[in-house]
């Protein structure tokens, strides 16, 4: 059943070590999908929502200066 708690280590969708603007691209890829296993859905409510977005932006990781869609 879906659930409000939210696992901090799900924050870096794309596995690189750090939770960014690509991470954000991902929840915004996924947006609104409604479903189970999406890996956007940080809360695990069964849909991607803002929820889900305001907590990557929450968790961003300090000092990351990587430019969406560019090498760092």
């Amino acid at each position: 059943s879906p659930s409000s708690f939210i696992n901090y280590k799900n924050f870096d969708l794309n596995r690189d070590g750090v939770i960014n603007c690509e991470d954000a691209l991902i929840l915004i890829s996924q947006f609104k999908q409604k479903g189970a296993n999406l890996s956007a859905d940080l809360d695990n409510n069964e849909i991607v929502d803002g929820i889900d977005y305001s907590a990557i932006l929450r968790n961003y990781t300090p000092g990351d200066k990587t430019v969406c869609g560019q090498e760092r």
